[in-house]
């Protein structure tokens, strides 16, 4: 297989995954003289809101769509980070940087150093993000300050169905077919290589690659592929999501996980709206109780209130002959921590990143599932991590019986320091942002730092402190930015 041999590519799912594949497909494509069609099952939803990461301007800069554009088309709110409440506990985890630039990690360490004396000391003090979140404010910063687009990198809220729709758009303008289509029979040679599919009307298509999209389906999976249940990371088979009404929503500029009886409970944001996710074992409450609990729980009546499956699992082979599963078709960690459309936006770029190299196809095959495997090992563990945090609190859970995770935490009570990480799959702030929920001050302070006195290290945070305060300050608040955006 090289690029020259793929002509076609057909990809088969519904929503949301099957528009964003299809869009960045075509537009990393063109030139390549590369047909794309896809198979679109009707009948399927994503749900309402849809949560990004914060490289959502790297998205839109492959769709070669104005941020802006995509922000107000698809009613976008914004997000710094995650509020996390767990009883008396109360943190913050940024998408951007700790300090004014992006320190290395002994920054961090400085921070641990003083806790030794202070433990009232909190790691988001010394964070951008966090402080304006906290304070209930908001700003894009402009193209000539990158450091303070680091330092305040966000992610967006958007209308589930207005962004699928610009998606397809997107993917249209670049040449991509859409089929609608009710089922389909695959057509395969030798047990494992796609030949081709029929639908309707007896209408058969060939292509020379397939990408399923087709989530829990799994419509292109062959009887023989591998796959790895999940419950050790995410015991939840559940989700619910609703949504309240609030004219005076969007308030703040962050999502926020409350802990509650069942798991974490997401709270989002919108135009008019506050959406709720929560995750739960149907073993230990039915989703009659969970209605039961959220109509009491939540500010006011709770609207539309849909229960979705949501078993966790990992498709330890996702590339398989000529066919790559993304999205919930490969992996599964839960919809609480991590959209479907991450997982799909990562396997594709990966996928791409090869693309203009692809010589034998076992030889390409194996080393994408080898880089995947180490991309979704890393998720899981992060994921991981929020259950067990929810878990220690509520049933007293030990570590688990996972060897990584296991050094991960001891390392960091002991040095303060986090394990080299194998992708870009969570960054380092996130990490250090979730792992201070611990509350336990490492043990050992950082060498490179013993040249200077406490005194020293109090008097340059603090000037660090007086700097972020005058950068927050100066920002609008969060409200009178989006009014002034929405109507720009």
């Amino acid at each position: 297989m090289n690029p020259l041999s793929i002509r076609h590519i057909v990809l088969v799912g519904h929503s949301l995954p099957l528009h964003l594949s299809a869009a960045i497909l075509a537009c990393r494509l063109a030139g390549y003289g590369v047909k794309i069609t896809a198979l679109e099952i009707a009948g399927n939803s994503s749900g309402d809101v849809e949560c990004t990461c914060g490289q959502f301007m790297g998205l839109c800069d492959i769709l070669n769509v104005p941020l802006k554009t995509m922000l107000k088309t698809c009613q976008a709110t914004f997000s710094l980070g995650q509020r996390y409440q767990q009883d008396q506990n109360n943190w913050f985890v940024p998408y951007g940087h700790f300090g004014l630039k992006k320190q290395d990690s002994e920054f961090i360490q400085g921070i641990f150093r003083l806790q030794q004396q202070r433990p009232e000391l909190q790691i988001d003090s010394a964070c951008i993000a966090a402080q304006a979140a906290q304070q209930g404010k908001f700003a894009i910063p402009p193209a000539n300050r990158p450091d303070l687009q680091a330092a305040l990198a966000f992610a967006v809220h958007l209308n589930a169905g207005l962004y699928a729709q610009q998606l397809k758009q997107t993917a249209l303008q670049h040449g991509v077919s859409f089929i609608e289509v009710d089922s389909i029979d695959l057509n395969r040679e030798n047990g494992q290589q796609i030949h081709s599919v029929a639908i309707k009307d007896n209408k058969v298509i060939t292509a020379d690659f397939w990408i399923d999209c087709s989530g829990s389906l799994s419509l292109l999976a062959t009887d023989s592929r591998q796959v790895k249940l999940a419950q050790k990371i995410n015991p939840c088979d559940k989700l619910t999501e609703c949504y309240i009404d609030s004219p005076t929503s969007p308030q703040v500029p962050y999502s926020t996980f409350e802990a509650c009886p069942w798991g974490w409970l997401k709270v989002i944001p919108a135009p008019g709206r506050v959406f709720y996710q929560l995750e739960y074992t149907s073993q230990r409450v039915s989703s009659r109780s969970i209605e039961t609990w959220l109509v009491e729980a939540l500010p006011s009546r709770p609207q539309h209130i849909q229960h979705r499956d949501n078993i966790p699992l990992i498709v330890p082979q996702a590339w398989t002959a000529n066919c790559l599963a993304v999205g919930d078709a490969a992996v599964n960690l839960g919809k609480t921590f991590y959209s479907e459309l991450f997982f799909v936006q990562a396997a594709l770029l990966q996928f791409l990143d090869l693309y203009p190299g692809l010589s034998g196809q076992d030889i390409c095959a194996h080393k994408f599932n080898r880089n995947w495997q180490r991309f979704v090992d890393e998720t899981a563990e992060y994921a991981q991590f929020h259950y067990w945090l929810w878990g220690r609190e509520n049933l007293d859970n030990p570590l688990p019986d996972d060897v990584l995770f296991t050094r991960r935490v001891a390392l960091f009570l002991r040095f303060g320091r986090l394990l080299p990480a194998d992708t870009d799959a969570v960054d380092e702030q996130r990490w250090y942002g979730i792992l201070a929920a611990l509350h336990q001050v490492p043990q050992l302070a950082s060498l490179y730092l013993s040249n200077l006195s406490d005194d020293q290290l109090e008097q340059s945070f603090a000037q660090i402190g007086r700097t972020i305060d005058r950068l927050v300050t100066g920002m609008p608040s969060y409200q009178d930015f989006y009014h002034q955006f929405s109507r720009t």
